[in-house]
């Protein structure tokens, strides 16, 4: 499969034993060691047309998730390998970046969604839990760009389409 499309994101297993890529139309997993192919996720026939754009890995090493246009979200069971769920995120917003919030939230994905917003989801309840916007901004029409989320679990850093950085907190909730 390597060497046919070109890869959009990137994801490295908690152990660092296996590093997980996305296709527009599948998840790669490879062995870090030699970069043998092990394992390829793919969408079901119903939404094969989705572009995938974004994966990330849970802190157990267990789920993966592919995100991508009109809000879809894949969730596969890395030890079965199969796909436990498909959820289309409420909006539609097509998700340009998920990322798996560390414990004690590592139920929820922050996902960089193209309206702008920055929306927290708990995949097995099909449950959106919050949504951030950028507040102010030069122009008005920012946005958040990337996410990256503390290894403690404590805080997130979102990065504005306006250049700004913005922290935010995530004690208590």
């Amino acid at each position: 499969m390597a060497g046919t499309e070109p890869f959009v994101s990137a994801a490295l297993s908690p152990s660092g034993g296996h590093v997980l890529t996305c296709l527009p139309h599948a998840v790669v997993v490879w062995r870090s060691a030699d970069l043998g192919e092990t394992a390829t996720y793919k969408l079901p026939p119903s939404h094969a047309s989705v572009p995938l754009c974004s994966v990330t890995v849970d802190g157990s090493g267990s789920h993966a998730v592919g995100a991508g246009a009109g809000g879809l979200l894949a969730l596969w069971s890395l030890r079965s390998h199969l796909l436990l769920k498909l959820l289309e995120v409420p909006g539609g917003s097509a998700i340009s970046q998920a990322a798996w919030l560390p414990a004690p939230r590592q139920e929820r994905l922050a996902l960089v969604c193209a309206d702008g917003a920055l929306r927290f989801v708990v995949p097995s309840a099909d449950e959106v839990v919050g949504t951030l916007r950028p507040r102010g901004g030069r122009g008005g029409g920012c946005g958040f760009r990337s996410v990256a989320a503390d290894p403690l679990g404590r805080a997130i850093a979102a990065v504005c389409s306006d250049g700004r950085i913005a922290l935010y907190s995530l004690e208590g909730g």
